[in-house]
């Protein structure tokens, strides 16, 4: 131990810097997991659980832009899922009653059952193309109705 310390005096500049890079590599080691997460798990954690439990079949979204194309005054539908999250775009014509688009929320309300309406957040943007026409409405999954923006 006395030859150690003799050496470490007689070299104390490679000494502090050898402690300095070993003190920095323990530091490295456990904050690694902040710098650096770990990909391979899920993005959402475990908030999907019990995804596949309450599956939204292809024939329910065909359902969905089936009833929703036969108004009139609808352009086009666009549905995607992500996640929890059901969004449906719907693009309607300049001309279309404001009141009367937000009706086409009750589609999704009475095409999903009561358990897939329990489990997934469901969101409509209704907009034309000139949007004139610009409304939100979400429906969170513990809500029996949607909210909508104020956009008057």
């Amino acid at each position: 131990m006395k030859k150690f310390l003799k050496l470490a005096k007689k070299h104390k500049v490679v000494t502090i810097v050898v402690a300095v890079i070993l003190v920095l590599l323990i530091l490295f080691l456990l904050l690694r997991g902040w710098f650096f997460p770990d990909f391979t798990k899920s993005v959402y954690g475990d908030r999907l659980e019990g995804i596949e439990d309450v599956p939204i079949e292809d024939d329910q979204v065909k359902e969905i832009e089936d009833k929703i194309k036969d108004y009139d005054y609808v352009e086009s539908v666009e549905y995607r899922l992500q996640g929890r999250l059901v969004y449906v775009d719907v693009v309607v014509k300049e001309d279309a009653d404001k009141q009367v688009v937000k009706e086409l929320a009750n589609v999704l309300l009475d095409t999903f059952t009561d358990e897939q309406k329990a489990y997934y957040d469901l969101q409509i943007l209704i907009n034309s193309d000139d949007y004139a026409i610009n409304y939100i409405g979400y429906k969170h999954k513990t809500s029996d109705a949607f909210v909508w923006t104020n956009n008057e």
